[in-house]
């Protein structure tokens, strides 16, 4: 039996292999293509790419936006809840935000500010895929912490 599976574990890892080879490079009428670039990247969106997507000004920029315009609640602060929520949303190829949700939780309402802070913000630099600006999701932790 075990013989069996190892066998079958082997075919599907060389079938994999083939397929990603076969996928990789193909001739037409004498000119080799990357099959990958033929594909349409409009309904595509990505969780790995060549550049990330990001706020405008990278992060010195990011540390500012969030210091203008974070806004603390009050009932988290009498609470005295603090952490780090983790935000989770896709970057379009026009740089806007969509699909806004909490990736890793911290409280109802450090996430619900947190969500309110990336909807709120300005558009971001889309992620770059073989040369072409791409959608890709994005994860962004903010950090809630009181001073004092």
């Amino acid at each position: 039996m075990k013989t069996i599976v190892s066998l079958f574990l082997l075919f599907v890892i060389v079938a994999a292999h083939a397929n990603a080879n076969h996928l990789k490079n193909y001739s037409c009428l004498g000119q080799e293509k990357n099959l990958v670039d033929t594909i349409p990247t409009d309904s595509l969106i990505f969780t790995r790419v060549e550049i990330e997507s990001m706020f405008p000004g990278g992060n010195p920029g990011w540390a500012e936006y969030v210091t203008s315009n974070l806004q603390y609640p009050k009932k988290a602060v009498k609470k005295n809840i603090e952490g780090t929520v983790v935000v989770q949303f896709i970057v379009g190829r026009d740089g806007k935000v969509s699909n806004i949700s909490v990736f890793r939780s911290v409280h109802p309402l450090l996430d619900e500010e947190a969500m309110r802070l990336i909807r709120q913000s300005p558009d971001w630099t889309p992620a770059v895929q073989n040369g072409r600006k791409v959608k890709s999701y994005k994860r962004q932790p903010i950090t809630f912490k009181l001073v004092g």
